[in-house]
């Protein structure tokens, strides 16, 4: 788990809301730091790399 290049993180969830402001909540990191963590828990993005991988 040390090679940071085979680490991949997979969610799935099912939002109530319109697809294109769910896809603005998961790829804008601005929109992240609002809804990751708990109410009350400050987030901070070091790095947001986005990337679509189609399978």
């Amino acid at each position: 788990m040390s090679d940071l290049n085979k680490r991949t993180l997979s969610l799935k969830r099912t939002f109530n809301a319109p697809i294109e402001l769910v896809w603005e909540a998961w790829t804008n990191s601005e929109h992240i730091v609002q809804w990751w963590g708990p109410k009350g828990m400050k987030t901070k993005v070091i790095e947001h790399n986005f990337k679509v991988h189609v399978t």
